[in-house]
Parts: C-alpha cells; structure tokens; sequence
C-alpha cells in the first residue's frame, strides 16, 4: 500500500504539496554621511580620485569626430539620413553635444556644436564619436 501511495505521489499527482514560495525583502540604504567611517576610510575617501567613465553621452559632453575613415562626419538639419547636409565635421574636429539624443532609423543622433567654428552645428550619428576625457 505504501509503495502505491508513494507511485500516485510521485508520478500522478507530483505537484500534491505546493513549494513554498520564500520571498526576500532587500532594503538598499545609501550612506551619505561620513558618520561611521573610521580615519583609514577618510584617507582613502580623499586621497583616491574618481574614475572616469569613458563614452557616456550627454548633453554638454565633448566628442571627437573619429571612425571616419578620413570621410568627416556629415552634420545634418535634422535626426534623419535623408535631411539636408550642412557642415562637414572632418576626422579628429572637437566638438559639444547640445541637444539629443534622438533615435531615428535605429541610430543614435546628437546634435553638435564644433568648438572650432561655434556656426557649424547639426545633428550627427553617435556611431562617429568617442567622448574626450578631460580632469
């Protein structure tokens, strides 16, 4: 009979006993405050610079035209391959990301500014910029 009971358990009716459903409550509490830290940790907390994140783009960031080929980088009216063409942004040119971003045709636009010519602006695919680090 034993033996019958356990075939029905677990062939037939395997899920007789639900599992039970354990769920764990994680609370993350930032720690602002310098309160608790002992004088080693304020050492290194002043004395360890931040690092530097490379290729985040944003508004304000600066870029260099790189990837080309030599070709430049076309800067457009708008986020769009068709628009019009006004300024060529050449290899290694430096410039400021002022508006974006925009995704049109699965590419990633930014609108910028040369930091040579302040009048040549448009808007540019992300693909052609690396972000330039400065301290």
């Amino acid at each position: 009979m034993f033996l019958g009971l356990l075939f029905f358990q677990l062939f037939i009716f395997p899920n007789i006993f639900p599992a039970s459903e354990q769920n764990a409550d994680l609370r993350i509490t930032p720690y602002s405050t310098r309160e608790g830290l002992n004088h080693k940790d304020e050492d290194f907390l002043e004395s360890t610079p931040a690092p530097l994140i490379h290729e985040v783009f944003s508004v304000g960031i600066k870029v260099e035209i790189s990837g080309t080929g030599g070709d430049g980088l076309r800067m457009r009216e708008s986020p769009d391959m068709d628009s019009e063409v006004l300024y060529l942004a050449h290899e290694g040119e430096d410039c400021i990301i002022v508006e974006g971003p925009q995704i049109e045709e699965n590419l990633i636009w930014w609108k910028i500014q040369s930091l040579e010519e302040e009048t040549k602006s448009g808007w540019s695919v992300q693909t052609y910029m690396t972000t330039i680090i400065t301290n």
